[in-house]
């Protein structure tokens, strides 16, 4: 079963529904997001019968994809969100999946205690008001020596596609008056995380940047020419090629040359 193919179900776009059947989620980030959770898991070791909560589930396609693969795991899904949620429960119920849960709840909020052998949250850490009380949640709700596994965006870097590639791919000039476009986002760096970590009670594992070369070319490309329709429709199959490259050469670079964090850590109190 391809990453995200179950969102088929609800989809009402013939041409969008063909591409999830096909490919899977399509959207460059997600699909990355799903390799680094699956590199992640590779290196932890978790009992048949895992206890495991998906932080901020969205539509629940990482969910539906460890079910698949780990039928005696009982996942749990939660989603600030209502649309994405009504959507992960709608087509749960169609596949009639046995071991998965979705539930509406903020993060900040929970009140699980020693229930989880394993919490993953892709990319959601971020968006919080209050990360590190978030963080101490997930402590509280893990197991003794139960795995947190996360994923966040690094600081803004250099561009790492080639000049004649960003002079090819340069967006237009503002008009004149307009007011500046900031293209920061937020990151975190090695060593902020790994102080909020420690705060919260977790012993950090492992900290990688698993986003090559390749996957922000692909990246950078695409946010270059989102607003132009049909050269990102004939692009698009190119760069998810690119990403799904930058991920099966598992390679782990250091911080700007790799991007994204992905972190494993563990409860230690």
């Amino acid at each position: 079963m391809a990453y995200g193919c179950e969102q088929a179900l609800m989809e009402t776009n013939p041409v969008k529904r063909l591409a999830f059947r096909w490919l899977g989620a399509t959207h460059l980030g997600d699909r990355s997001r799903n390799h680094y959770l699956m590199r992640a898991l590779r290196k932890i070791t978790l009992p048949e019968d895992a206890n495991v909560l998906n932080a901020g589930c969205a539509n629940g396609a990482h969910s539906f994809y460890l079910s698949e693969r780990h039928p005696g795991w009982k996942i749990t899904g939660i989603e600030i969100e209502q649309e994405p949620i009504a959507r992960a429960i709608a087509i749960s119920e169609k596949k009639g999946t046995g071991n998965l849960s979705f539930h509406a709840g903020d993060l900040h909020q929970i009140r699980f205690s020693e229930l989880f052998h394993l919490i993953f949250s892709m990319h959601v850490l971020t968006y919080l008001k209050d990360d590190l009380e978030v963080l101490k949640r997930f402590s509280r709700a893990l197991k003794r020596d139960g795995y947190l596994i996360l994923s966040i965006p690094t600081p803004p870097a250099p561009s790492a596609l080639p000049r004649p590639l960003q002079r090819l791919f340069q967006p237009a000039a503002p008009p004149a008056g307009a007011p500046p476009i900031s293209i920061e986002r937020s990151g975190y760096s090695n060593e902020e995380i790994t102080r909020k970590l420690n705060e919260a009670g977790f012993r950090p594992l492992s900290i990688t940047h698993p986003a090559g070369p390749l996957w922000q070319s692909a990246w950078e490309i695409h946010t270059l020419i989102e607003n132009k329709r049909l050269l990102r429709a004939m692009a698009h199959p190119f760069l998810l090629f690119l990403v799904d490259l930058d991920q099966w050469l598992c390679k782990e670079y250091p911080y700007p040359m790799g991007r994204d964090s992905l972190i494993i850590a563990q409860r230690s109190v």
